[in-house]
C-alpha cells in the first residue's frame, strides 16, 4: 500500500509543473516555435492524467499501456520523439499520432467506411487521452461524436471545445497556458476529475 506521502508525490509535482508551463511561453503568440508549443501543451496532457481517475474497463486490460492519441499536424511528431519511455500510472506511456492523411480515411462517408477509418475509430476509443489539434477545428466534433461516450479524456486547443462538448480546452492567455475544463461531460463519462485540478481551470462549465 502506496503511503500518504507517495499517494500525494505526483500530484503535487504536477502541480508545479504545470505551474511552470505556464510561464514558458513568450509574451506574442505569434513569436512561439510551433515545435515548442507543442511540447508545452503535451506537458499539460501527461500530468492531467496525474489528476484524474479513469475507469478500469477503459483499458484494453489489467497490463495495458496508458494510451494518448494526438491528432495533429507533424509540430507533435517531433514534440513527443522519445518520451514513450516515460509511464503514467505505473502503466506505459503509448503515444498514437494520426495525421491529415488519417483524418481523410476518418472522414470518409459511413456508405465508403474503409478499413482504416475502423482502425482509427477502435484506436481513438482505445485511448485514454485524445488531444485534437486546432489544425483540424473544423472537424473535432466528429472525432468527440465517434468516441460515443466512451471514457477518454478529450482535450483541444480550439476555441469552444470544452464549451460544446469537448472536456478540456487548452488556449493562450497573455503569456501562459490555460485551460477550461467541461465537468459534465467527463463525468458523464465516467472519468473522475480531482478537485485540485479543477481549482487550477481558469473556468469550469457545468450545468449544475
Amino acid at each position: 500500500m502506496l503511503s500518504r506521502q507517495d499517494q500525494t508525490h505526483p500530484c503535487t509535482w504536477g502541480i508545479a509543473i504545470l505551474v511552470v508551463c505556464c510561464l514558458v511561453v513568450p509574451s506574442q503568440a505569434e513569436s512561439i516555435d510551433p515545435v515548442r508549443l507543442a511540447k508545452i501543451q503535451f506537458s499539460y496532457l501527461y500530468n492531467f492524467a496525474k489528476f484524474i481517475t479513469w475507469p478500469d474497463e477503459s483499458f484494453v486490460n489489467n497490463d495495458g499501456d496508458f494510451v494518448i492519441t494526438i491528432v495533429g499536424e507533424p509540430r507533435f511528431q517531433q514534440a513527443v520523439a522519445g518520451l514513450e519511455n516515460k509511464s503514467i500510472a505505473s502503466r506505459s506511456l503509448s503515444i498514437n499520432t494520426l495525421t491529415s492523411e488519417d483524418m481523410l480515411s476518418f472522414l470518409q462517408s459511413p456508405s465508403a467506411q474503409s478499413a482504416r477509418h475502423r482502425e482509427i475509430v477502435t484506436s481513438l476509443r482505445n485511448s485514454q487521452i485524445v488531444f485534437v489539434d486546432r489544425i483540424f477545428a473544423e472537424h473535432w466534433a466528429a472525432v468527440v461524436e465517434q468516441l460515443d461516450g466512451s471514457p477518454v479524456l478529450t482535450v483541444g486547443d480550439i476555441a469552444g471545445f470544452a464549451r460544446d462538448g469537448g472536456m478540456i480546452e487548452l488556449f493562450l492567455d497573455e503569456r501562459k497556458v490555460a485551460f477550461d475544463i467541461n465537468i459534465d461531460v467527463a463525468s458523464t463519462c465516467g472519468l473522475t476529475i480531482s478537485s485540485k485540478l479543477l481549482r487550477l481551470a481558469d473556468d469550469v462549465v457545468s450545468e449544475q
